[in-house]
């Protein structure tokens, strides 16, 4: 015997149980993403260092965004 309500609702909160399983890995790749693209972002101060290194006009640049950080 066969409850239709009954069976629909079993259904429904297995779709909800998929939809909040799908969408929690894609939170967790997005955190993934986020501290993947922060961590890259830091090669900023190799970048001005080798630009220091071989631009001779480059801390004329530099001067504005690095005093920035100490502020």
């Amino acid at each position: 015997m066969s409850f239709s309500v009954l069976d629909k609702n079993i259904k429904y909160h297995k779709y909800v149980g998929y939809v909040i399983a799908f969408f929690s890995v894609v939170h967790t790749l997005a955190h993934l993403g986020n501290y993947i693209f922060a961590v890259f972002h830091l090669f900023y101060i190799v970048f001005w260092f080798t630009l220091l290194c071989h631009g001779p006009k480059f801390w004329c640049w530099l001067v504005v965004p690095a005093s920035n950080f100490t502020v």
